[in-house]
């Protein structure tokens, strides 16, 4: 990684964690998990799709038929969502 992708990378760091990984957090402890829970699976799904993203949208990989794909990733952040 560059210097200036370095940079980079840190200026999006506050916004996806205020935009996705804290919204998240709170929507896990409304539920009913417990502060620490819901910070863990908040980060595990902020990271899942964070890898999805970048793979498709940077890597610029497919990764098979967008209905599929659409059915896929729901059931897998339920299954983190749930623990």
């Amino acid at each position: 990684m560059t210097v200036r992708g370095v940079a980079d990378a840190a200026g999006v760091s506050p916004n996806l964690i205020t935009h996705s990984l804290e919204p998240m957090h709170r929507y896990l402890r409304d539920t009913g998990l417990d502060d620490a829970d819901a910070h863990s699976r908040a980060a595990a799904i902020d990271a899942f799709v964070l890898g999805v993203s970048t793979r498709r949208r940077v890597l610029r990989s497919e990764l098979g038929d967008p209905a599929d794909l659409q059915a896929w990733l729901g059931a897998t952040i339920q299954r983190l969502a749930d623990g």
